[in-house]
């Protein structure tokens, strides 16, 4: 009977799922970086806040991604976010004043992964969302490459939620209480060292957010990284008519750098066809 009603229970959050894609900000003004309405750090109450100054947000930045300290250009302004996709979270995030931090020509490398991986690893721009009321880094995200042929947008929010309960129950109940004790860095390299067959050094773009994660096979909730990593090299899924998927999911406890979880990510039409099929059985 339970089992009846979770699978009811997921048809109904999937007949939520809308059509338009975004996130506007993010993705259509990438390369400006802004991801919403700059605010002067003169006009705003910080009284209350952990994080209160553009240097305290970029020393969080920097610790939470594994940058090395000033060894290469950080910025850090006040924003008002705008068009957030955040699966579950994005209400946490939408029309809040958040700090982002840019951490310019970061290079990724390390020992575990390919000499190929190695010698074409991608210098990147991060952009880093930091709650300053707490201090918590709340999502970071690689810009696109300039010259590189763009993918498809990235679904909005309620899209990306229905699409990642109606696959596995999959919740994000919240941003973590604390720093992760792995940092992006760790967490992206320990992909190479399980073999989990992640190419981020050489993804075209990384895209992470720290949160309190469970699904049908890990229940009790718990700190991870997300990591989606989009405009990798093609790999092919088991199934009639395979395609190729050049985006690609992982769960890594952010506690113990251990990765759960690796998957290429369904679009919503594909979940709806799931859900279809598994109905008319």
């Amino acid at each position: 009977m339970n089992g009846i009603l979770c699978v009811w229970s997921s048809i109904a959050l999937l007949m939520c799922c809308g059509q338009e894609y975004g996130p506007k900000a993010w993705q259509k003004r990438v390369e400006a970086g802004v991801l919403g309405e700059r605010i002067d750090a003169r006009s705003v109450d910080k009284s209350n806040w952990t994080v209160s100054d553009a240097r305290a947000a970029v020393e969080k930045a920097e610790r939470v991604l594994g940058v090395p300290r000033g060894t290469r250009g950080v910025t850090s302004e006040l924003i008002k976010v705008k068009d957030d996709n955040t699966p579950f979270l994005a209400s946490k995030l939408e029309h809040k004043t958040l700090w982002q931090v840019v951490v310019y020509d970061w290079k990724l490398d390390s020992p575990s992964a390919p000499p190929a991986e190695r010698e074409n690893s991608r210098t990147r721009t991060f952009d880093v969302l930091v709650r300053p009321e707490d201090g918590r880094v709340v999502k970071v995200r690689s810009r696109w490459p300039q010259g590189e042929t763009m993918m498809a947008p990235e679904p909005s929010g309620v899209e990306k939620t229905c699409v990642l309960y109606g696959s596995g129950h999959t919740t994000y109940h919240d941003f973590g209480d604390k720093d992760p004790p792995v940092n992006l860095y760790e967490a992206l390299v320990s992909l190479y060292r399980a073999g989990c067959g992640g190419q981020p050094l050489t993804a075209k773009q990384i895209l992470a957010i720290p949160v309190m994660w469970s699904n049908c096979g890990h229940q009790t909730p718990r700190l991870v990284w997300v990591i989606n990593l989009r405009g990798v090299m093609p790999s092919f899924t088991i199934e009639e008519n395979p395609e190729p998927k050049y985006e690609w999911n992982y769960i890594v406890d952010a506690e113990t750098g251990e990765p759960l979880l690796a998957g290429n990510v369904l679009e919503p039409r594909e979940v709806f066809q799931n859900w279809a099929e598994t109905a008319g059985n």
